[in-house]
């Protein structure tokens, strides 16, 4: 009985970062506003700076919570010392396993002093696919000479072993193209990644190929056994103790990628996927990707994190407590939800 409210405690105490991190989203979206409205007389160029300041503070404040705040930490292995260390525009290409994956790709982007990179490029899903509008904003990239970590998941939906409907699907594709079946990732799609090379090979250096594991995902099963369960979501991450990481990275040169070829691409991107298989089972038996000593150590830091959140807090309590800025925290959070709405239906 008395374990009873400590249990309810633990189940919702992901509420409190949620909310630090939703609280100030209506302030950020009064910013980005204002500042489209403005954006004539800024300029590009001054508007995509201002634009990636509010961006990246934002995200390390979300960062604080699911990188320092629940004790993250990682393994990296390969070129990952180069990774962190590039000054290229690249294009990344991960397995994609859960929508945490998000979260570590701005773990890394954020260790690579990238973090004001950002943007959203038009895929749509369900046949609601328009190769135009993605061609007009990859060209905007290039000709505009903005500097660019653009992500890409090519399997275009999560590897969940309990769903075998969608794993069968996977290895129906590689069949039917003549590739070889992968077991711990699903068959990647071509479409994204040609477009990305085809309209960016002149513009992006070099594609670093990320294979993430979760250490969570080793599941100790009855006969003695690992097997793989599904990867933990946001709620289950944020709540973690230490989660823990494997994180392999693998540099290639984008002139060595046949990029013009459709055939010659997707086997190219096959050969990734199926390197990432192989590790991934090897993941599964031995608990690493690599041989010898395991360390972990913090993906961020908190002096990349705390004073942006201490800052965005501050500033929507200080909102909160002024009754005309309460007033318009309301209206803020009323427009920017039915804006999100109209965007997601017609964008």
């Amino acid at each position: 009985m008395l374990l009873a409210p400590a249990v309810v405690i633990n189940g919702v105490r992901w509420l409190v970062p949620a909310l630090c991190m939703v609280a100030p989203s209506p302030l950020i979206f009064c910013l980005i506003q204002i500042l489209q409205l403005v954006k004539p007389a800024l300029g590009n160029k001054t508007f995509e700076f201002i634009d990636e300041v509010i961006w990246s503070s934002f995200q390390r404040t979300v960062l604080c919570f699911f990188s320092n705040m629940n004790g993250t930490k990682a393994v990296f292995s390969g070129d990952y010392k180069e990774f962190f260390n590039t000054k290229e525009n690249v294009l990344v290409i991960s397995n994609h396993q859960t929508n945490v994956d998000w979260i570590c790709m701005n773990m890394l982007t954020l260790r690579a002093k990238a973090m004001g990179k950002h943007g959203c490029i038009n895929v749509g899903r369900h046949g609601s696919f328009k190769e135009s509008k993605t061609v007009y904003q990859l060209n905007y990239l290039r000709n505009c000479n903005i500097p660019t970590w653009l992500v890409i998941f090519p399997e275009g939906t999560r590897y969940n072993p309990d769903k075998p409907t969608v794993l069968a699907k996977s290895k129906q594709f590689a069949s039917n193209n003549g590739l070889p079946l992968l077991e711990h990732a699903l068959s990647p799609r071509y479409r994204g990644t040609f477009l990305a090379l085809r309209e960016l090979h002149n513009h992006v250096q070099s594609v670093y190929d990320i294979t993430i594991a979760y250490e969570s995902t080793r599941h100790l099963s009855r006969d003695g056994q690992y097997e793989r369960i599904q990867a933990p979501g946001m709620v289950e991450f944020i709540q973690s103790y230490s989660p823990k990481l494997h994180i392999n990275i693998k540099k290639i040169k984008v002139a060595d990628i046949p990029h013009t070829d459709k055939l010659a691409l997707t086997r190219w991107l096959h050969s990734c996927y199926e390197r990432k298989d192989r590790m991934m089972a090897k993941f599964m038996e031995k608990g690493k990707f690599v041989e010898g000593d395991t360390h972990y150590e913090p993906v961020t830091s908190w002096a990349q994190t705390l004073p942006y959140s201490c800052l965005f807090l501050s500033i929507t309590a200080l909102t909160l407590w002024h009754p005309y800025g309460r007033r318009s925290y309301i209206v803020a959070t009323s427009l920017g939800g039915l804006a999100g709405i109209v965007w997601m239906k017609f964008h």
